[in-house]
């Protein structure tokens, strides 16, 4: 901050401080204020708000519960000229990470008036909020606008006669021994007299004005007196009941009501008078009927408020003409209820989208092959229901072109994932909904073919792992011990012991092979659990890398290791199942005394993982975009060609290099890799360059073990 700014906050607080009124009772002229700006912008919460160095203090505050807490928004609004609005505070950069919640709830909504003073220093604001995103007419912010300067002049017009209520305090305190202090005396209050006939002129200037707004009000303003008297009856109420003011002011209430109401509205003021609420909105239990100058009745929303003044108190009631917006949604409930039964009957999964990829409606069928209830389902972007299969590039690919394109298409093999996690191949087809000739969205049918594809995996995969994979490891251990039993060579000798040796390791080879079949198969119909927790970076990687040491040992290889203190929510075993695997590659194709070292840091921006890889840019921020931990195993060995990176994680499948030592290894490792790390919501990926060694990374959200 710059001494300039520096010196207009100490001078705006000192004006702030003129006013003698932080940490004071509440007032019902500001209430008042607040609650005509919560009905005449329709928003849930309304607050005066006066800003300190270091506190906000809420002078008066409608529609929050609880405890307050700072509302980040008005620190902005008090450095601008007019007034601060956000429609909606996850589309507007500067608020984009907003986590500001009233009552539990994430504010959407927010529109400010900074509360300025003659010399132009902004003291606090007046503010309207609500939970969902939305914008004002210009006659509601013209309105609030209005109240914002009527909260200024009740702010002057409070200080001033703060001032002189102390100023002659402090005249009557004094002696009056002497005739000149009897004359300074009574020329200081004469002063004070012609201060408050100013006063009294602003007041009914104020008066004037806050008429004024309520008149231009649209909704029905009524204010009457404790016996139900109408005192006041603005031009919304003309429009809505057929009366003139003239016609009503100084007649009961019961004018504007049913006779059948007339007893228990009388009743529910008296209730309300008694309670200690200043404010309460109407018809919770029944609908509010009123009734016209012509006799026809009409359903309105109403709330009510009291304000006591000495001896006296006064109710006033805002009306709102709820008969279109009944006859709508009447409408629009019967036109839902006959595309609901029509969706009902369709035995395939249905639901539809909007142009973002948000869900807009599902039928029963899709609730019941997806797991979900329909309400966690509405308003949910259709990437939570898409498995990402590493067998297919981009399974949404064809989603996106549908709800962007005029354009049917099928798919005939896909997965889905349901609530649990488990996945399911499906086939849909899905077709664009327009609107006026323009695509709004897109209707997506499916169809679980989960028994279709066991018979195809069984005449394909199956078979292709049994003749190859197989094969190799059992041909080694049958010829090995075949010499053995043949008693060809002695198996207390060198060669022996090698060939025992080979039947060992490809027995283990086998084991290793099979598990990862079981491996495979359950991810393919979503069966491989992932059992989280709480674990520790730093012995997740030095575990790791103690289990791999002997092998690096074998094989010449040093193994090292830089770690970070971290805490993530995973499955640990499979972080380490999936580390150890990345970590035999790396050993395998490394030469003797090449160096393997496996590293962690954090990241505090995707870019700082990523760089400038716009493919995983794209697939993060469809995810997250806060704190990763990144894993990188980085090895000296031959590298990967180029043509080859976009299969390595393919099933079966095996980099083929100039090296003529034989590689063992199932070639199921890495798929099984990627499924882990996509189990925990992460991203793996390689860089490799031929003779200079690869880097294997793999980065996973931070922040998913404190939901």
């Amino acid at each position: 901050m710059n001494s300039s700014s520096s010196e207009y906050e100490t001078e705006r607080i000192e004006a702030l401080y003129e006013y003698k009124i932080l940490n004071t009772e509440a007032e019902p002229v500001f209430d008042n204020l607040v609650y005509l700006a919560t009905n005449i912008c329709e928003t849930p919460v309304a607050v005066i708000n006066l800003i300190d160095t270091k506190k906000h203090w809420f002078k008066s505050c409608i529609g929050w519960e609880g405890v307050k807490k700072k509302i980040p928004f008005c620190d902005f609004t008090i450095s601008y000229p007019d007034l601060l609005i956000v429609t909606d505070c996850l589309e507007d950069e500067r608020f984009e990470r907003n986590s500001f919640t009233i009552n539990g709830k994430l504010v959407r909504f927010y529109t400010g008036v900074p509360l300025k003073n003659a010399a132009g220093y902004s003291v606090g604001t007046l503010c309207v909020l609500d939970y969902t995103p939305r914008s004002l007419s210009l006659k509601q912010i013209e309105s609030l606008k209005a109240l914002g300067k009527q909260v200024m002049m009740i702010l002057e017009l409070r200080r001033d006669s703060i001032d002189v209520q102390q100023k002659s305090e402090k005249i009557q305190q004094q002696e009056l021994s002497k005739t000149a202090e009897f004359i300074e005396i009574n020329q200081r209050l004469e002063s004070e007299v012609n201060q408050r006939q100013e006063i009294e002129k602003a007041l009914q200037i104020s008066h004037k004005y806050l008429s004024g707004i309520v008149d231009i009000a649209d909704d029905a303003i009524i204010s009457m007196d404790k016996e139900q008297n109408i005192l006041l009856f603005n031009q919304g109420a003309e429009k809505i009941f057929g009366y003139t003011a003239a016609e009503v002011i100084g007649k009961p209430l019961d004018i504007l009501l049913p006779t059948k109401y007339h007893q228990s509205h009388r009743k529910y003021v008296v209730d309300f008078e008694k309670s200690n609420d200043r404010a309460r909105r109407m018809g919770k239990r029944q609908e509010i009927f009123v009734r016209r100058k012509n006799g026809e009745e009409f359903p309105v929303e109403a709330s009510i408020s009291k304000l006591k003044l000495d001896r006296n108190i006064i109710f006033t009631a805002i009306l709102r003409n709820i008969s279109e917006e009944k006859k709508s949604k009447e409408a629009l409930s019967q036109l839902s209820q006959k595309h609901e039964l029509i969706l009902n009957s369709i035995g395939e999964g249905l639901f539809g989208l909007d142009k973002s990829g948000k869900i807009t409606f599902v039928n029963p069928a899709a609730i019941s092959l997806l797991g979900y209830e329909k309400q966690e389902l509405i308003g949910q972007n259709i990437d939570m229901l898409l498995a990402n299969n590493p067998c297919i590039a981009k399974p949404d690919a064809d989603i996106e072109c549908v709800v962007r394109k005029f354009k049917i298409q099928e798919v005939s093999n896909d997965i889905f994932r349901r609530k649990d996690g488990s996945v399911f191949p499906v086939e849909y087809i899905h077709n664009p909904i327009l609107d006026r000739g323009k695509v709004v969205g897109a209707v997506i049918a499916f169809k679980d073919i989960s028994d279709r594809q066991i018979i195809e995996r069984m005449k394909d995969e199956f078979i292709s792992v049994v003749s190859h994979e197989l094969r190799t490891p059992l041909a080694s251990i049958h010829g090995s011990l075949c010499i053995l039993d043949r008693g060809l060579i002695d198996t207390s000798s060198t060669k022996g012991k090698r060939l025992l040796h080979i039947a060992a390791d490809s027995t283990a080879r086998l084991v290793e092979l099979v598990n990862n079949i079981l491996d495979i198969e359950r991810i393919t119909y979503g069966k491989m659990k992932m059992h989280k927790q709480i674990c520790e970076v730093s012995e997740i990687i030095v575990y790791a890398a103690n289990k791999m040491q002997n092998m690096a040992q074998r094989y010449g290889v040093s193994l090292s290791v830089s770690t970070i203190s971290a805490q993530i929510w995973a499955d640990g075993d499979r972080i380490i199942q999936t580390l150890t695997n990345l970590l035999s590659n790396a050993i395998k194709f490394s030469t003797s005394g090449g160096n393997v070292r496996l590293s962690a840091y954090i990241c505090e921006d995707l870019e700082t993982c990523i760089g400038n890889n716009k493919n995983l840019s794209e697939y993060f921020s469809r995810r997250y975009t806060g704190t990763y931990v990144s894993f990188q195993v980085k090895d000296e060995g031959c590298g990967i060609p180029i043509d080859k990176l976009d299969n390595i994680f393919d099933k079966f499948h095996q980099v083929d290099t100039s090296d003529t030592r034989k590689k063992e290894g199932s070639g199921l490792g890495l798929t099984i890799c990627q499924h882990i790390v996509q189990q925990h919501l992460g991203k793996i990926w390689v860089e490799s360059k031929l003779d200079r060694g690869s880097t294997f990374y793999l980065i996973l959200p931070l922040h998913l073990y404190e939901e």
